[in-house]
C-alpha cells in the first residue's frame, strides 16, 4: 500500500512538472483592461509592446469595455493609436472589445480599427481568460 501511494505522489508530481513545463515553453498570457480613457489606452499599449519585447512567446490581450472602447474606434482622438494597434496585432496580440459598450456609445464593429474583435461582454471575456490562465493587469 505504501508502494502505490509513493507511486501516486510521483506520478502527481510527474504530472504538476509537465503541466509547469508546458506553461513555460508557451510564454506567460496576459490579458490587459481597457475601460478608462487615453492615459489608460496608451500604457496598455506600451506594456504590451514591452511584454513582447521581454518575452516574445507571451500572449498578449486586451479587452476594452466602457470609455475605454473609444481607442479602438478608426477615427478618434486616439487615431496616431491606430499604426500602435496594428504593429501590436501583427506581432500576436488580441484586441478585442465589448459589445454592450460599443451598443451603449452607440458605434458598431464598422466602427473599429481593424483586427479588432467584438465579444458580447468585456468583463466576462476577462473572466474567460483569467479561466484559462491568464494574468489579469489593469494598467
Amino acid at each position: 500500500m505504501r508502494t502505490l501511494s509513493k507511486l501516486c505522489v510521483a506520478v502527481a508530481l510527474a504530472a504538476a512538472a509537465q503541466t509547469s513545463a508546458s506553461a513555460d515553453a508557451a510564454g506567460v498570457k496576459v490579458v490587459l483592461q481597457v475601460s478608462e480613457g487615453t492615459k489608460q489606452a496608451k500604457l496598455a499599449l506600451y506594456m504590451a509592446k514591452r511584454d513582447l519585447e521581454l518575452d516574445p512567446r507571451a500572449r498578449v490581450e486586451i479587452v476594452a469595455y466602457g470609455a475605454g472602447v473609444q481607442f479602438l474606434q478608426n477615427d478618434t482622438l486616439f487615431s496616431d493609436e491606430g499604426p500602435k494597434v496594428a504593429a501590436l496585432a501583427a506581432q500576436g496580440v488580441v484586441f478585442k472589445v465589448c459589445e454592450n459598450s460599443l451598443r451603449a456609445s452607440a458605434l458598431g464593429p464598422g466602427d473599429l480599427l481593424p483586427r479588432v474583435k467584438v465579444v458580447p461582454s468585456g468583463t466576462l471575456e476577462i473572466a474567460r481568460l483569467q479561466r484559462e490562465g491568464y494574468a489579469y493587469i489593469r494598467p
